[in-house]
This record gives C-alpha cells, sequence and structure tokens, in this order.
C-alpha cells in the first residue's frame, strides 16, 4: 500500500504535546555498533521534550484497539471475523508498516535514539521482511494517543480518522473463508496475577463494593430492560464456559472498552490533569498502569464484580445461577459494558465513574505487592 492511499494524520498543534508523541522511548535491544554509519532516514532531531512517547503510547494503544472495534463491527459478518480483523488491524506488524507509510519519519520533531534508527534502517535494507521494528508501532499510536490528548478525551478527531483508515485496510484483513463461520471464542487471554494478589485485591473491595454495586446499577437497569424484549435471550456458555450468540458479539466490545475505561478512570481517580503525558512522571507510569489494568480485568476480579451486580440473574440455567464461574461471570460483565456501550454511548461517564471505584482498590493492592505509583517497575 502506497503513503497516497492512506489518509493524512490530523496534525497536533500543541508544541510540547506534538513533540512529546514524537520523542520516541527506546525499544531496540542492541546498541548501535560505533563503525555504522547511520542513514539520513529517520532523522533524529533535537527535541525539547521532557519526557518520551510511552505513556501516550499506552493510552493510544487502548483507546485506538476500542475505536477499531467498533468501526470494524458494521463491516464484520459474524464474530470470529470481527475478531479477527480487529486483531489484524492493532497488530504491531500492521501497525509499524503504516508508521513507515505514514510520514511521520519524515516530521522535524521526531527524536529517535540511534540504536531504534538502526533498527530501522537494517529493515529497510532487508527489503522490510519480518516484523518492523516496535519504534514504529510504539509511534503511531502515541500519535494516536496525543490525538486523543488534544480532543481533552475527546474521540471525535481520533475516531473520524481511524474510520478513514480503517476504510482502506480492512478489506486486506478480511479472510473469506471466515465469512461464514459460526465459531465462537473466550473474550480475550485472561491476564495473569499472582493469586496473593487476586486474595488481596478482594479484600480492598471489601469496603467500597457496596458503592461500586450501586454504580453499576445501570447495568442491571440495562439487562432488565432487554429482558423485557420478546425475543430476548439470557446468557447462555457451552460446556467449556465460553459464552454464546447473542451477547458473545459484545465480548469483543467489552473487553476493549474496559481497557480503555480503566486506564481513562484513572486519571479521574486519581485527579491527574492531561499534562502529565508531557511529564518524567508520567512516562515512568506506563508499566505501573499496565499492571493495574492487569489487575482489575484478570477473571476472579471481574466475576467479583459480576457476582456484586448479581448478573448471574439472567443466566439461562438454574445451575449456572446458582454456582456461576469466575469465567461465565466475567464474560457476563464484559458482554453487558459492551452492549451498555453499544445502546448508550453518550453514557460513558457514567461507566468511567462506576470503574474509577475500582481504582484506589488496585493501587492498594499494588503496592502490598511493591509496585507503587511512583516507580517505573517493582520494588526490588
Amino acid at each position: 500500500m502506497a503513503r497516497e492511499d492512506l489518509p493524512e494524520l490530523p496534525p497536533i498543534n500543541d508544541d510540547n504535546l506534538r513533540r512529546t508523541a514524537l520523542n520516541c522511548d527506546r525499544t531496540a535491544a542492541d546498541e548501535c555498533p560505533p563503525d555504522v554509519t547511520l542513514g539520513p532516514h529517520p532523522p533524529s532531531n533535537p527535541t525539547e521534550a521532557s519526557a518520551t512517547n510511552k505513556l501516550l503510547e499506552l493510552y493510544g494503544d487502548a483507546n485506538m484497539n476500542y475505536l477499531i472495534d467498533r468501526i470494524l463491527e458494521t463491516r464484520a459478518r459474524n464474530r470470529l471475523h470481527h475478531l479477527k480483523m480487529s486483531k489484524i488491524l492493532s497488530r504491531n506488524d500492521v501497525l509499524g508498516h503504516m508508521c513507515y507509510r505514514s510520514g511521520l519519519l519524515d516530521h522535524p520533531d521526531l527524536h529517535m535514539l540511534d540504536a531504534d534508527r538502526w533498527a530501522i534502517q537494517l529493515w529497510v535494507e532487508g527489503d522490510m521482511e519480518g516484523d518492523p521494528p516496535k519504534v514504529l508501532a510504539n509511534l503511531f499510536e502515541a500519535y494516536m494517543g496525543a490525538l486523543w490528548v488534544m480532543g481533552n478525551g475527546d474521540f471525535t478527531l481520533m475516531y473520524r480518522w481511524l474510520e478513514r483508515f480503517v476504510d482502506a485496510l480492512w478489506i486486506y484483513a478480511s479472510d473469506p473463508a471466515d465469512l461464514s463461520s459460526t465459531e465462537q471464542r473466550g473474550p480475550f487471554d485472561p491476564p495473569h496475577h499472582e493469586s496473593c494478589c487476586i486474595i488481596a485485591m478482594f479484600n480492598s473491595l471489601d469496603s467500597p463494593l457496596p458503592d461500586i454495586i450501586r454504580e453499576g446499577a445501570f447495568l442491571r437497569e440495562m439487562l432488565g430492560k432487554m429482558a423485557e424484549d420478546a425475543v430476548w435471550v439470557p446468557f447462555v456458555f457451552d460446556d467449556n464456559d465460553v459464552l454464546q450468540l447473542p451477547h458473545s458479539e459484545m465480548l469483543e466490545r467489552g473487553e476493549n472498552c474496559l481497557r480503555m475505561l480503566i486506564l481513562n478512570a484513572y486519571l479521574m481517580a486519581t485527579s491527574k490533569s492531561f499534562r502529565i503525558f508531557l511529564t518524567r512522571e508520567g512516562e515512568s507510569k506506563a508499566y505501573y498502569l499496565t499492571k493495574l489494568r492487569d489487575l482489575i480485568m484478570t477473571p476472579a476480579v471481574l466475576a467479583r464484580i459480576a457476582s456484586g451486580l448479581a448478573l448471574h440473574d439472567w443466566f439461562g440455567s438454574t445451575s449456572a445461577q446458582l454456582r456461576p464461574s469466575n469465567e461465565k461471570s466475567s464474560q457476563a460483565l464484559m458482554s453487558a459494558i459492551g452492549w451498555f456501550d453499544r445502546f448508550f454511548d453518550e453514557s460513558r461517564p457514567q461507566m468511567l465513574h462506576f470503574i474509577q471505584l475500582m481504582i484506589p482498590c488496585a493501587i492498594e493492592t499494588l503496592q502490598e505487592h511493591g509496585y507503587h505509583e511512583s516507580q517505573g517497575s517493582r520494588e526490588a
């Protein structure tokens, strides 16, 4: 695909935000040998940015995956078709190629360490065989994150550009063999956390759980209204605890929405302004926030929230209602979030307040296990 086939990236008008988005965090493992002569492309210009684009990349990745999944809903024939297209268009190798063709490497504010410049040079000299260096995908995601910050958390600008991006690419990600598939899959690869973290998170949730249940009542209200419909189908699972149609269609949307909401709710819960993306303090939080998000998205934790909301009331069998497993309950919660996001797109602040109440619990749990907000990695 040629550069002219891609929509032109919107400009980032804030100087500090643009410089931060283009100040690439290092990804290359190998140093650039001292006897290597680096070519002029990509260049590495001086930068006045105080931080790298690491935190912008994290938020750009979460917000972009959420929006790409939404855009593809109208183009997908079934759940597997939707899932695979969404995964392909969000892959680092695809985003790396798009970054290379987008013109970002020609930007006068681009700053990249020699190790990453050398990795790109080797990849280009090798006729772009193999995966592109990860710094390219990260740069693309960071630019998307900066568009979101520039809009003060509004998705409009980012959505409009991504819709054109998906329109140009989705046909290449579509496999004809998937068009008639009826396969159902679990929503995601569950993040791993030590059992001691899960137990500690349960303890932390005890106190705010009544408030979380109150704030999450909108999910029960929505399911109650859906159940009044003559064609309502309850949550049904197969023998492997995999959620079935029609609710399984909302699992990807719910997962990506939840990933996005957790990161955005963290800013609200900790009273962080968007200026944090421009600081070294913010740069160091990317690793920590990944741990925090993974903790909340652990099936056992999601199941605890789902149990508090009594989402098992809408399970299709009495046995599942009486003994809801973590896998079933966590999928029910993510599906419910997906449905709510589809039906009540303008009510995202309501979901943010719901998720925001879980953030202090996760912070407390991580702190007990050596992960601190002020540190970029686990305490030694």
